[in-house]
């Protein structure tokens, strides 16, 4: 999840937490593993003038999660999957899973093999599935904010499942993209 921090992380004001979570049946792990490992992560952070803190807790890593976005009041919670799948061919981990549906706040989930490719990746293109419902809008301001900042445009999509919904006028969207709102 590193590159996707570089290019996201840095800015006025922006603070990355990078936060590790044992749980409690591996009391016993080597805390000089762990700081190394948060150490290096800061390094190659701080090379692309990335302000981080570090966090370290024990316990249930939803619950540590959600806690810590909760009291450092985080804008963004960005996760990466183990990769670990279901017999449906899913691959996002419950971790992930619990901490998508346990907060309000955006999530950047990172699949475990996209963040280890060579290149930095690089926002390109946004798309913005809607569906017409008040919670599938919430995500315009960022979706607005990351195209504005990096000069990238966005594909808005709204997903019909009825000629009902045709009603949803497509420059109703726009004008809201375009006016922030």
């Amino acid at each position: 999840i590193l590159p996707y921090l570089k290019d996201l992380g840095h800015g006025p004001g922006v603070q990355v937490t990078l936060l590790w979570v044992a749980p409690e049946e591996r009391a016993g792990m080597p805390t000089r593993t762990v700081s190394r490992h948060l150490e290096a992560a800061r390094a190659q952070l701080a090379a692309h003038e990335v302000a981080v803190t570090l966090a370290v807790r024990r316990g249930d890593a939803v619950q540590k999660i959600l806690a810590v976005a909760k009291v450092d009041a985080v804008d963004l919670i960005a996760l990466t999957t183990h990769g670990a799948s279901d017999p449906s061919g899913t691959t996002m981990g419950g971790t992930t899973e619990q901490v998508l549906y346990g907060s309000h706040l955006p999530i950047l989930i990172v699949p475990s093999g996209g963040a280890k490719e060579a290149t930095p990746p690089q926002l390109r293109r946004i798309i913005v599935p809607l569906d017409g419902s008040p919670a599938s809008d919430l995500v315009m301001p960022l979706a607005r904010l990351l195209a504005l900042e990096r000069k990238i445009p966005v594909t808005i999509v709204n997903i019909l499942t009825g000629p009902e919904e045709i009603k949803y006028q497509y420059e109703d969207l726009e004008g809201r993209f375009v006016e922030g709102g």
